[in-house]
């Protein structure tokens, strides 16, 4: 991805999308930054008919698991059992205590006792009559796997946040989450940093990670797009308050694929474009 000016001032998430939205908006020049005034828009872009287009990014994440997996990395990374044949793979739910796991009671004995008695696999949301199930649960491990040892040393410990179930993305859930997300703080101060632009649009654009419900149900809608297959009951149908008039629902796909809003038009799948 080819470094645009201003990107040094921006997060991750923000250029991602900045680049994205290039292709569609138009070039664009970074309003505000790290560390600068709190309340200013992300970005600006002259639009072909002379007009100022703002726009806010934002993105949706898990910070729970977003934390569980700084906390594994701190304190369980490098971690290995002694004298395994296998590499274990470990996937903790967001109630685990990385900490608590990674003394000498924690991972390791779970994973030797398991070993010594012939289990490889194990699974929280197993059959209660698994032995293995109420230790997992109480440990906030969601599941083990072992496998033999091939590329990774013996007795290695792989450590990453468990999976996330998600629902699917159509028009009654994506309605739900849009009105909820709008309508919390974090929505709300977008919506403000967008009220105050001297700009005759106002974009906000919401990056939604695939580790999350709503990221889930959007990159599988957006798949079935690609494939030809999207109906129009995936389409949302609520309509964005003001002062928005464009509301893009980006996953982070290659290429790029979003739920756009945009006022008077309303809701289309798109492959950003010029607009």
């Amino acid at each position: 991805m080819p470094e645009l000016t201003g990107d040094e001032r921006l997060r991750d998430d923000e250029r991602w999308v900045r680049h994205s939205l290039e292709r569609a908006i138009g070039p664009t020049r970074v309003i505000d930054w790290q560390g600068g005034p709190q309340s200013q828009h992300d970005l600006e872009a002259d639009r072909p008919d002379g007009k100022i287009a703002a726009i806010e990014i934002t993105s949706e994440a898990d910070r729970d698991r977003l934390s569980m997996g700084a906390a594994a990395k701190r304190h369980l990374s490098g971690i290995t059992v002694p004298g395994s044949r296998l590499v274990w793979h470990i996937q903790l739910t967001t109630e685990a205590n990385a900490r608590a796991l990674s003394k000498p009671a924690g991972l390791v004995t779970l994973l030797t006792d398991m070993e010594q008695q012939g289990h490889t696999d194990a699974w929280a949301m197993s059959d209660y009559r698994d032995p293995w199930r109420d230790r997992l649960i109480a440990l906030g491990i969601q599941a083990v796997h072992g496998f033999a040892a091939s590329s990774a040393p013996r007795g290695t410990v792989y450590v990453v946040p468990g999976i996330v179930a998600g629902w699917g993305w159509a028009r009654a859930s994506a309605d739900k989450w849009i009105a909820d997300f709008l309508a919390s703080a974090i929505g709300k101060d977008h919506l403000d940093k967008l009220a105050t632009a001297s700009a005759a649009e106002r974009h906000l654009a919401v990056l939604i990670h695939p580790d999350t419900e709503a990221g889930l149900g959007i990159a599988a809608a957006l798949g079935d797009m690609r494939e030809g297959a999207l109906s129009e009951d995936y389409l949302p149908s609520v309509t964005p308050p003001s002062p928005l008039t464009h509301l893009w629902l980006i996953a982070p796909t290659v290429p790029t694929r979003a739920f756009l809003w945009r006022d008077r038009l309303g809701w289309a799948a798109v492959e950003p474009e010029p607009l």
